[in-house]
């Protein structure tokens, strides 16, 4: 590889990364702006949780698949730009919601445009990256990923405090726009591998099938779907949570959140990616153990955060939770596009991302709420916190899912991408 393309494929991975931050910030935002929104649009917990997950995954889900098709007939560029400006502007129109509906809406919007979002943003980057590098590489953009969820809670708490909720949404939106105009204008179309001569043109459902036919990419979604749903419910309530259960202003909780946290998952998640890039040159089912590991260490973590008696134990626990659940990351994304094919990259990362936003997104958020709801008459303020202590059972099933995909592993990589990885 040249110097120049060298240069060339990292503007791309940043760039890309980027778009993934943007991507994150937008869809986050709201959990830090639970308290002010109930208050003042007068939501109870179990529309909360279905404006934060239901309203973003449903549509998410109807739209991945065909996008990430679209995409992968060599639009790859055109779909990320204009996904990013669209859910930009949809994410600015959620501060001007007047009640429970308009919200709603406002937030399915979102979900359109990020539909074309992550499943373009992981194939360019498997594009322009070897895959022996792959891992470390979608690392870098899970941090970004980290880094905006973790700024929406810190920047809007602090924007939600001094200028209000609608502010916090009315300024998320800009950004967007301009980096989706530096994408289309500064990234080439990657040059996407047409079927083989003597094989018909696919359709979506065949493509679909051939890659859940390889049983370990099956499993290994089944199992990031399965512990999305712990993994989300606890993300996007925990910052409530921290302020009801310690009563605390969005500001503070925000910052001392962020910056517990934040640091750490950066750290987890890059170690993540290189130790994975590392061992799986010895043996290509290591990426799948350090998955597996990741949620088994992960679970009493989660129950620490929710069973902590102070904020500062509390904190504690966030941020080793932070450092321990961050490393699945570019481990997890790179089994993906490896099995995926150099011609459904984004088809792959679809059907990782449809089911596990379908069940992390979709049901994790609103069943903390729905919980929350049934349990507040007896319990009160408590009820958020027992809620929450019921989502690590969803860790223990996904480990299990993820130790059966190793399994097949090795056969199916030996009809994919991942039979050359290690040269």
């Amino acid at each position: 590889m040249t110097e120049a393309s060298r240069a060339r494929s990292s503007y791309v991975v940043g760039l890309v990364a980027t778009v993934g931050l943007l991507n994150y910030y937008d869809r986050n935002l709201i959990g830090i702006l639970i308290q002010p929104l109930k208050a003042e649009l007068h939501l109870s917990d179990g529309q909360i949780g279905a404006l934060s997950g239901l309203a973003f995954a449903l549509i998410y889900c109807l739209l991945g698949l065909p996008i990430a098709r679209f995409a992968d007939r060599g639009r790859r560029v055109r779909v990320l730009g204009l996904s990013l400006a669209l859910w930009s502007v949809m994410t600015a129109l959620c501060g001007f919601a007047w009640g429970f509906g308009s919200l709603f809406a406002a937030r399915f919007g979102v979900g359109v445009g990020e539909a074309g979002g992550l499943p373009t943003t992981h194939a360019l980057v498997a594009d322009h990256v070897r895959p022996k590098w792959r891992a470390t590489a979608l690392s870098l953009t899970s941090i970004s990923g980290a880094i905006g969820t973790y700024a929406a809670t810190g920047i809007g708490g602090i924007i939600a405090e001094h200028y209000g909720w609608r502010t916090a949404f009315w300024s998320a939106g800009l950004p967007g726009l301009l980096v989706a105009t530096l994408v289309l204008t500064t990234i080439r179309e990657p040059v996407v591998p047409p079927p083989s001569a003597d094989a018909p043109a696919s359709t979506m459902v065949q493509d679909v099938r051939q890659l859940l036919a390889k049983r370990s990419f099956l499993f290994l979604c089944l199992g990031l779907g399965t512990v999305s749903i712990g993994l989300y419910g606890a993300l996007i309530w925990t910052p409530a949570y921290l302020m009801r259960g310690f009563d605390l202003s969005p500001a503070t909780v925000g910052l001392r959140y962020a910056g517990a946290t934040l640091p750490l998952f950066l750290v987890g998640s890059l170690a993540g990616g290189m130790i994975s890039d590392r061992l799986a040159r010895r043996d290509r089912r290591w990426p799948l153990w350090i998955v597996a590991a990741t949620f088994a260490v992960g679970t009493p973590l989660q129950l620490a955060v929710f069973l902590a008696p102070t904020f500062k134990l509390a904190l504690v626990a966030c941020a080793a939770n932070a450092l321990v659940g961050s490393v699945y990351t570019g481990p997890a994304f790179s089994l993906i596009q490896g099995l995926s094919g150099a011609r459904l990259r984004a088809t792959g990362a679809a059907i990782f991302l449809v089911i596990g936003n379908l069940a992390g997104l979709g049901f994790g958020p609103s069943l903390v709420g729905l919980l929350s709801d049934a349990f507040a008459a007896a319990h009160g303020k408590d009820s958020l916190r027992m809620a929450l202590t019921f989502m690590p059972i969803f860790y223990i099933i996904g480990v299990a899912l993820f130790l059966l995909a190793t399994r097949t592993l090795e056969r199916d990589a030996s009809s994919s991408e991942m039979a050359t990885e290690a040269a």
